[in-house]
C-alpha cells in the first residue's frame, strides 16, 4: 500500500497522538475534579464503575481519528487482478531482416514460436489478433 501525501499522513499521526494525550489528561481532570467535591466512600459503594466503557469509548475515538487520517493522506492499493474476454494483438515483423540466423532457426521462426507459446499460454476467452 502507498500513500499520495505522506507528509499529511506523518502530521496526521502527529495530531493523533496529541489527540489521544489531551483525551487522557482531560478525561483523568473530569474524573478528579467529581471525586473532589463527592463522597468517594458512599460513591464506590453505590456504584462499581465499569472501567472499560471509557477506556473502549477512547480507544473508538482514537480509531475514527486514525481512520481520518489514513483517509487525509489518499491511501491506494495496486493490485493485479485476472481478467477474462481481453484483446491481444500480435504484431510480427515479415521484413527482410527476419531471416537473419542470430536466432536459430531464424527470427521469424522463433517469433512464430512465442507467438505460438503466448497463445497457448492464455487464458480461454482471450481473443487474439496478429498483423
Amino acid at each position: 500500500m502507498s500513500v499520495d501525501h505522506p507528509l499529511r499522513l506523518a502530521l496526521g499521526l502527529l495530531g493523533l497522538f496529541i489527540f489521544a494525550l489531551l483525551y487522557e489528561l482531560l478525561a483523568r481532570r473530569v474524573t478528579a475534579r467529581d471525586l473532589a467535591y463527592s463522597n468517594v466512600a458512599f460513591f464506590a459503594e453505590a456504584v462499581q464503575p465499569r472501567r472499560w466503557i471509557p477506556r473502549a469509548l477512547q480507544a473508538l475515538w482514537i480509531l475514527a481519528v486514525g481512520a481520518l487520517v489514513l483517509g487525509i493522506s489518499g491511501p491506494h492499493i495496486t493490485a493485479l487482478v485476472p481478467v477474462r474476454d481481453g484483446s491481444v494483438f500480435i504484431c510480427i515483423d515479415t521484413s527482410g531482416s527476419m531471416s537473419s540466423t542470430d536466432v536459430l532457426p531464424t527470427r521469424a521462426q522463433a517469433a512464430k514460436a512465442a507467438a505460438r507459446a503466448f497463445i497457448e499460454e492464455s487464458p480461454q476467452g482471450t481473443r487474439i489478433g496478429i498483423i
